[in-house]
């Protein structure tokens, strides 16, 4: 038997089946991960947060919202809300939070909000943080009119499929 035929057969053997495992055991540890997510993740949090001008914000009022957990200086973060400001979302709410500087935070509103329905706000005691994994930012958490998870993406979102999200 050549030496390329060994080669072969000892990858077929013992090499491949221990890749196959390997993927198929990370599927199944991202699936339980995602299952974990959402399940803490259920309900729309009952944290307290200002706007910045110091008016508390109700979560709870019956409308669909998006919790955009971000930082000011974040280039996906600014690109994101660039390509949400091309776009009119009607009945939806979106809240961009962060845990930075209320002038960083002043300066990206100013800046990058020119819809009415977007707000920023500063959590100031890291509720947002404490609440929801957020791995990466941007981070979207989006909730129905009932305040139960309909989905989230971790990372930069794209709007036609935000838009397909908030259909539902």
């Amino acid at each position: 038997m050549s030496a390329f035929k060994k080669i072969i057969g000892f990858f077929l053997i013992y090499l491949l089946p221990g890749i196959v495992l390997y993927i198929g055991y990370e599927g199944y540890l991202w699936y339980q991960q995602d299952q974990e997510i959402r399940t803490q993740i259920s309900h729309a949090p009952a944290f307290e947060l200002y706007d910045l001008d110091g008016r508390k914000i109700d979560f709870h009022q019956p409308i669909k919202k998006v919790f955009i957990g971000f930082h000011p200086q974040c280039d996906y973060c600014q690109l994101e809300v660039q390509e949400l400001n091309r776009e009119q979302f009607d009945n939806v709410e979106f809240y961009w939070i962060a845990m930075a500087p209320v002038r960083l935070l002043n300066g990206f509103k100013n800046k990058y909000i020119k819809q009415p329905n977007h707000y920023v706000l500063a959590d100031t005691l890291m509720q947002f943080e404490s609440y929801f994994p957020a791995p990466i930012n941007p981070c979207l958490y989006i909730y129905d009119e009932q305040n139960q998870l309909i989905d989230y993406f971790h990372g930069k979102a794209e709007v036609a499929e935000l838009k397909k999200v908030l259909a539902e």
